[in-house]
């Protein structure tokens, strides 16, 4: 059974900007925490990827600086996103304790 973690709020625009939003439960499942996630950034990181043929946190954080500064969380979120569009697919790393470090990009 997949466990939803994040879930999708809506398209929406800020200054000009395409975003997506989204929202997770905090903890105690008391709060949901409001993120959002770039489109433009999404373009500049698969950019980059296209040459490099992977995807790690690092380039998250160059490439999606506005993103990221909602929390890391929206490396994960974009990640999934990929891989159900079969962008990329994990490289080094596993799903479990640790949080996989590399995707590779189609």
């Amino acid at each position: 059974m997949i466990r939803i973690i994040y879930y999708f709020s809506m398209w929406d625009e800020e200054d000009g900007t395409a975003i997506l939003r989204y929202w997770f439960w905090n903890k105690a499942k008391t709060e949901k925490r409001r993120k959002r996630v770039f489109v433009s950034e999404i373009e500049s990181l698969l950019r980059y990827a296209h040459k490099s043929q992977f995807i790690t946190r690092d380039d998250f954080r160059t490439h999606c600086p506005r993103t990221n500064s909602d929390g890391g969380c929206g490396f994960a979120v974009i990640i999934r996103i990929l891989e159900h569009f079969q962008v990329v697919e994990i490289a080094l790393g596993s799903i479990g304790s640790q949080a996989p470090t590399t995707y590779d990009a189609f």
